[in-house]
C-alpha cells in the first residue's frame, strides 16, 4: 500500500510547466517530503522524534498544498485566451454573416444554379 502511494503521488505532480523559481521551490519541498517519507521506516525513532517528524511532514504537506494551489493559479493565468480575431471586421463596422452576404439581393429572382431555388 505504501509503495503505490509513493509512486502515484510523485507522478501526479507535473513540475515541467512551472517557472524555474517556482519549480525549484516545489522540487525542494517534494524532495524534503520524500526524504522524510522514505527514511522513517529505515530508522528507529523514539516518540519525541516521531512527533517531530510528523510535524515536519505535516508542515511539508501544507507547503505542497499551497504550492499546488499556486501552480494551478499560475497555470490558469498562463492559459491561452480565446481570441475574436478569426472573423475580420467589416469596413462599415457592422458584423455580417457569410451566408447572409452571399444571398442574392432580389429574393424573387430565381437563381441560375440548379441546386438553389
Amino acid at each position: 500500500m505504501a509503495g503505490s502511494t509513493k509512486g502515484n503521488w510523485y507522478k501526479d505532480h507535473d513540475i515541467e510547466q512551472m517557472s524555474c523559481s517556482h519549480q525549484r521551490v516545489y522540487g525542494l519541498r517534494v524532495k524534503q517530503v520524500l526524504l522524510v517519507y522514505f527514511e522513517v521506516p529505515a530508522m528507529r525513532y523514539n516518540n519525541k522524534q516521531l512527533q517531530q517528524l510528523q510535524t515536519v511532514l505535516a508542515t511539508a504537506h501544507i507547503e505542497i498544498r499551497k504550492l499546488q494551489q499556486e501552480h494551478a493559479f499560475l497555470r490558469k493565468q498562463l492559459a491561452p485566451k480565446p481570441s475574436n480575431t478569426d472573423i475580420p471586421p467589416s469596413p462599415s463596422g457592422r458584423t455580417t454573416s457569410p451566408t447572409v452576404s452571399s444571398l442574392p439581393r432580389n429574393p424573387t429572382t430565381p437563381s441560375k444554379h440548379p441546386f438553389i431555388a
